[in-house]
């Protein structure tokens, strides 16, 4: 239960307002059946997922939609899917079979598991989904769902962030403590951008300015200038030519 509370605890810090309805655990179509006809709103199926490269996933549709695991793939950019083990669930989000939810992904600290939420939930008035138990129902505005998601994802993906910048600050510092600062290039890069709510997206895939513009800083002693900017054309196809090129070596023949 000590989940769940913080579970609740967070729901509350971000404003979204919620509604716990108690009942008897659920495991049969009848049952639930049942449950929809006593609990307003649109209630949810959601799926466990591994795919083929190893990437676990939850899909959160509504509960009569119709899931083809053959065209899923295709629909949210994953390899061949087949349901995950209970074992990894638990493992992974704290939760059993009958109770997934969108909402274990506050016990995912590792960012193992990708959400992926049906499109006709961010209209819905109330949105029904289990509060990481399968003896209670939490409802929320579909809208809510959403955003509950793209703050989990961000709080994540900021995270990690700040974890590579104070990595970078320890090799910077490291530089300077061992006086190899001024014969040291540094170059801090990516393989493409991010949408951090641009367009109502988040992650990245999407051909969009965001995701096409990748960062790419060089600290290069007595060449490049603080705040200095190129406004030209650059691939990271090049990286390795300029590397070399930098370091006096050769570049061989069959580099592009």
């Amino acid at each position: 239960m000590a989940a769940e509370k913080l579970l609740l605890e967070k729901l509350a810090s971000l404003a979204i307002a919620t509604t716990l309805t108690e009942h008897q655990a659920v495991f049969t179509v009848e049952e639930s059946e049942q449950l929809h006809a006593a609990i307003a709103g649109l209630h949810t199926k959601n799926l466990f997922l591994k795919d083929a490269g190893g990437q676990f996933w939850i899909v959160t549709a509504p509960h009569d939609a119709s899931i083809d695991l053959k065209a899923l793939p295709q629909a949210i950019g994953s390899k061949k899917m087949s349901f995950g083990k209970a074992e990894d669930m638990e493992r992974l989000l704290g939760v059993t079979p009958g109770a997934v939810t969108p909402l274990a992904a506050i016990n995912d600290r590792d960012g193992a598991v990708r959400v992926v939420l049906d499109a006709r939930l961010a209209g819905s008035e109330t949105v029904n989904v289990h509060p990481l138990r399968n003896t209670a129902t939490l409802g929320l505005t579909g809208s809510d769902l959403v955003r509950w998601r793209y703050q989990r994802y961000m709080h994540d993906y900021l995270g990690c962030i700040k974890a590579v910048d104070e990595g970078v600050g320890r090799v910077l510092d490291y530089l300077d403590e061992a006086g190899l600062a001024e014969n040291t290039i540094v170059v801090y890069a990516s393989d493409q951008g991010f949408f951090l709510g641009e367009h109502g997206w988040f992650d990245k895939r999407w051909i969009f300015e965001e995701s096409l513009r990748t960062p790419l800083i060089i600290r290069w002693p007595g060449v490049t200038k603080p705040g200095q900017v190129c406004n030209e054309i650059v691939s990271n196809v090049d990286f390795a030519e300029t590397f070399l090129d930098a370091a006096g070596v050769e570049v061989p023949k069959e580099m592009q």
